[in-house]
């Protein structure tokens, strides 16, 4: 992405993002480069560290061979462990900030600005931004279909377990409460093929099932664009924000917690349902009524505006690092 020249009255802004590879490190980083293209006129470009290059002794030498051939960075952006290293070397050469996506294994201070979920229960300072959720490239949506709804399904996770059989007839009862609805559900790389196999022959004219193995990288985004109602296998955490972020009514289908497993990530889930933010398939059940979050949530966008009053807002020399 490249947004420089557009726009000559935005501050010019190079942008290095690190990858490790995983597409949910780069969704995070993405969402929050796409929204600091808001303010600042872009230059991104993405340096892969997948393999390690001996950053420490980069970082030594003040060398970062692998940003030789690029523009010089006003603002290096990672996220996931395996970017830490090569980001401090690099901006041992450049002196520029960095901002990392999730809480990182190394201390916070070794970094200028920390962009952290909520739930990894990190205190919020002048440098670290707690979100809900994690930061994600969906906008809030202004072509919802009143008549499309989505179900979103995960598998089993270090936090939950799986019963397919629950779930079926979970996914059953609301496809059958509303004869005025048309669904849609996809799977993921954790749904066990079982489960997948089982949803296929659930297809009717009400329910589309269309298996993750034929969807693309933006199907998830272009169908929670339109869809009205969303419901969600709890496991699959970061797709219930991103149906948040939507704007969408979003529903939790109820799965297995592990037992002992009281974790962070189910704390926030339940943290939400107390908020009213989503909907529980038991509160559902009782009541009939799937009720819209009353906060439009878009945290790629407000931590952009954090990022760009810091350090991007007067040009490079706004960075205090």
């Amino acid at each position: 992405m490249s947004t420089a020249g557009e726009d000559e009255t935005k501050p010019r802004c190079v942008i290095w993002q690190f990858t490790d590879g995983k597409p949910g490190h780069a969704n995070q980083a993405l969402g929050l480069i796409e929204a600091l293209a808001i303010h600042a006129s872009v230059d991104h470009h993405t340096i892969d560290v997948r393999e390690d290059g001996g950053y420490f002794m980069q970082w030594l030498l003040r060398r970062f061979p692998l940003g030789r051939d690029l523009p010089a960075p006003d603002m290096l952006i990672g996220a996931g462990r395996r970017t830490h290293r090569p980001m401090l070397a690099a901006r041992r050469v450049h002196r520029c900030p960095i901002v990392v996506m999730m809480k990182p294994q190394m201390p916070c201070r070794w970094f200028d600005h920390c962009i952290i979920p909520k739930h990894d229960s990190v205190p919020a300072s002048d440098a670290v931004t707690l979100t809900d959720g994690a930061v994600n490239r969906i906008q809030p949506s202004e072509a919802t279909l009143t008549g499309e709804g989505l179900f979103l399904i995960g598998g089993p996770s270090k936090h939950h377990g799986w019963d397919e059989g629950r779930l079926l007839s979970q996914i059953s009862e609301i496809v059958g409460a509303d004869s005025g609805m048309h669904w849609t559900l996809t799977t993921s790389r954790r749904t066990p093929s079982s489960t997948a196999q089982a949803l296929v022959s659930q297809a009717s004219d009400a329910l589309t099932v269309v298996p993750f193995e034929q969807t693309g990288p933006q199907w998830v985004g272009e169908h929670l664009n339109t869809a009205s109602t969303v419901w969600v296998s709890e496991d699959s955490v970061s797709m219930v924000y991103e149906s948040l972020t939507a704007g969408a009514a979003v529903g939790l289908l109820t799965v297995p917690h592990l037992e002992g497993q009281r974790s962070r990530v189910i704390h926030g889930l339940n943290d939400l349902v107390q908020r009213g933010w989503v909907n529980t398939f038991d509160g559902w059940q009782s009541t009939g009524v799937l009720d819209t979050s009353p906060v439009q949530l878009n945290e790629a966008a407000r931590c952009a505006e954090i990022i760009f009053e810091r350090f991007l807002s007067r040009g490079p020399d706004a960075s205090d690092t």
